[in-house]
């Protein structure tokens, strides 16, 4: 599971922003009998946050992923370069 951490964040992203969709929606429903511009708020407030919180865990599952990439290439040009 820790070994290919970064292809668990970026299938997690996804599931993030719609699980954070369906929260906000739901929440804004529950303020919608109280006032209709609280819940309008809620709920696009709720769709930008969960946006952004999907590509900041995709975007970090990328650079894990291209860390791992660079530090292999190090290692190989080490090794060839010693021989």
């Amino acid at each position: 599971m820790f070994k290919n951490s970064e292809k668990y964040l970026k299938s997690a992203s996804p599931f993030l922003f719609v699980a954070g969709i369906i929260e906000s929606i739901f929440f804004g429903y529950n303020f919608f009998e109280y006032d209709y511009s609280v819940s309008i708020g809620i709920i696009a407030i709720g769709v930008l946050l969960s946006w952004v919180s999907s590509l900041v865990l995709y975007g970090f599952g990328e650079l894990i992923e291209y860390t791992k990439k660079i530090q292999k290439e190090l290692a190989e040009l080490k090794q060839g370069g010693s021989s």
